[in-house]
């Protein structure tokens, strides 16, 4: 769970938010979508749940006791089938600390003072049925969080061995406002047959065979706000999320619908003024995916024939690569074989060519 505690006791969402939530709850009221990824999970209530829910809100009504605000919240979010991650958990946690609740008289059926406000705020959150469901629901949530969660720490565990590369476009990102008032932002992650800057002794091209269908569809790809997993924007799922990516002339686009969180909010607001104008993309090369020449000029020019794999596409503050990271590390390496490789063939064609001479030398003697 990303939300935490700040030194001035507010909360944040994520290790870069801004420390503005009052409590915990809060920050994860307001980022529900975060959890997005976990909608293959059924949420549906049993039957059980929705009668008991239902009786237990005519109960607390005809009695005057039991539970609480947020016991009714959840008693009508069963009934209407609105339940979401965030209250399964709670309803996880409401059982567990009030399985002493049924110790109290009234709590079953036939004792005095039955029903008991205990047993009132228990059928609120769905009773029996209730705890059984959410202790299932709570087991898939933190199943599938924690692959979630490994998931991204193999992506950067790739990212810290020196494998990952980034690259960072200075292109229009503009948001798009659907007919129904949804934001959409629409980019560029990668451009083709576009010389780069001056990346460290080299320039760089992208060839437009680099990124196919293909590649799309073999890539679980993520959008991100400066490469932070904490804050995501949209998935790829291999083709099957809501993170849209294709190939056309200009080079890989990308469109995403802002989710309504508040670094989703705060980003519309950035791209909209021109704040944030820069996109970066992080992807692995294939094995011998790339290719080295020198221009007439002299420079250096690599030349990115087939990428393997693409992680994230994100926004960026900065337009600068990390030199402590492994952005450039790979073109780097290939720079100095391919520098290598120039110096040996040089080496070898002056040493034909010195023994040439010598060769002419020697036959000119004879004569």
């Amino acid at each position: 769970m990303p939300a935490k505690e700040c030194e001035n006791g507010k909360w944040k969402w994520g290790e870069t938010g801004a420390c503005k939530y009052d409590s915990k709850e809060e920050a994860e009221n307001d980022n529900e979508n975060y959890y997005r990824d976990l909608e293959d999970i059924d949420l549906t209530p049993t039957k059980g749940m929705v009668e008991a829910a239902t009786r237990g809100l005519e109960l607390r009504k005809e009695f005057g006791r039991g539970g609480t605000e947020v016991g009714v919240k959840t008693a009508r979010m069963i009934i209407s089938n609105e339940l979401t991650i965030p209250r399964v958990k709670k309803m996880y946690a409401y059982f567990q600390r009030h399985e002493v609740d049924k110790q109290a008289e009234g709590f079953e059926l036939g004792e005095d003072g039955f029903p008991s406000a205990g047993k009132i705020a228990w059928m609120l959150w769905g009773d029996e049925a209730g705890m059984s469901w959410s202790t299932k629901k709570r087991n898939q949530i933190e199943k599938e969080e924690k692959e979630e969660k490994q998931q991204i720490t193999n992506i950067w565990d790739i990212k810290y061995n020196d494998i990952m590369e980034k690259r960072i476009y200075n292109l229009e990102t503009r948001v798009e406002t659907t007919e129904n008032n949804k934001d959409v932002v629409v980019g560029y992650g990668s451009v083709f047959n576009s010389r780069s800057e001056n990346l460290g002794g080299f320039f760089e091209y992208i060839s437009p065979t680099a990124i196919t269908d293909e590649t799309i569809k073999n890539s679980d790809v993520r959008a991100l706000i400066n490469h932070d997993p904490n804050l995501i924007l949209s998935r790829s799922k291999f083709g099957e999320g809501n993170l849209n990516l294709s190939i056309d002339e200009t080079g890989l686009k990308y469109s995403y619908e802002l989710p309504d969180t508040t670094y989703g909010r705060d980003l519309g607001v950035n791209l909209k003024n021109g704040n944030i104008s820069q996109s970066s993309f992080a992807f692995t090369i294939a094995e011998g995916g790339d290719s080295w020449s020198t221009d007439e000029n002299g420079n250096d020019i690599r030349t990115i024939n087939k990428i393997d794999r693409l992680f994230d596409i994100s926004s960026v503050t900065y337009p600068a690569y990390n030199e402590a990271s492994s952005d450039l590390v790979i073109a780097q390496r290939g720079l100095q074989k391919y520098k290598e490789s120039i110096k040996i063939k040089d080496e070898e064609n002056d040493l034909v060519k010195r023994s040439l001479a010598k060769l002419k030398i020697e036959i000119a003697k004879r004569k």
